[in-house]
């Protein structure tokens, strides 16, 4: 899995406003990995990240590692 779960309104903020790049779960699976992107907006029962719309309750959205360099 990817990185660290933005769960509460405050990790959403911070990443939103960082531009942060993030990935959507849907049942541990993720959502169109390739596209992943920036949280764009957010309320308690939405979140919106790379014109896609999710339902908070549903899904899990996490930071996006950095792959290392080799």
């Amino acid at each position: 899995m990817n990185g660290r779960k933005l769960a509460t309104d405050a990790d959403l903020y911070l990443a939103m406003l960082f531009q942060t790049p993030v990935t959507v779960f849907v049942r541990n699976v993720a959502y169109e990995p390739s596209r992943g992107g920036v949280i764009e907006t957010f309320d308690d029962k939405h979140v919106v990240v790379g014109g896609s719309h999710y339902a908070r309750n549903v899904c899990d959205i996490r930071e996006e590692r950095e792959k290392p360099d080799r």
